[in-house]
């Protein structure tokens, strides 16, 4: 098992990001043989909110996981975003996640097929795991949802009981303003994972 930290320049987010990357390329079978040559399977591993890429490697047991499982594991930063985009200040962290799939495949021998293919997350990471997956169906096959914060689409409608200043960060109305922008038709929008299965569902 190799464990790589990679920085690359994204060009969707203009500048130079960081992400873990778990590679079981050096599994053994019980023989001593080298397991075959063959592309891994890959899970896109989001965090939660106040973390970054380490998270699950300090906190979890993903090494012994992906190593058992044969399983690389790519795990980015998603820097309290959300993973989502915001036209108004031009941050697309939806897209990066899109960007990062095609890099990782370039940089190391991952599976190519959507089959074997799957994001997870928790919490903050949970909810761009569920968005993007259904945002990019023609990459993921699998989304992994643990403890995920679904609820910002419906009870940012309207903000009036959150407060405005910054002193409640992460949580105050200009902090959410900056992630999701204009809240006034975010419950209709595709930032709704709800809204996302529908379209999903309608479009065969």
């Amino acid at each position: 098992m190799a464990l790589a930290e990679v920085n690359f320049f994204s060009q969707t987010l203009m500048r130079t990001v960081p992400f873990y990357a778990i590679l079981p390329c050096d599994k053994t079978g019980f023989d001593g043989k080298r397991e075959e040559n063959t592309p891994f399977k890959t899970l896109y591993l989001l965090h939660g909110i106040f973390g970054n890429y380490t998270d699950w490697v300090t906190g979890t047991r993903i090494l012994r996981w992906a190593t058992d499982y044969g399983l690389a594991v790519i795990m980015p930063s998603g820097d309290n975003r959300f993973y989502t985009y915001n036209k108004a200040n031009g941050e697309d962290y939806a897209a990066f996640i899109e960007e990062l799939v095609y890099v990782t495949r370039d940089m190391f021998r991952l599976s190519h097929d959507r089959k074997d293919t799957f994001v997870g997350g928790l919490s903050m990471g949970g909810y761009g795991a569920i968005t993007n997956g259904l945002r990019y169906p023609h990459l993921f096959s699998r989304i992994i949802g643990l403890s995920s914060a679904l609820h910002f689409p419906t009870t940012l409608e309207t903000m009036e009981d959150i407060p405005e200043t910054p002193d409640c960060y992460p949580f105050s109305r200009t902090f959410l303003s900056t992630i999701f922008g204009d809240v006034k038709n975010l419950k209709e929008s595709d930032k709704n994972p709800v809204v996302q299965a529908k379209r999903l569902a309608d479009s065969g």
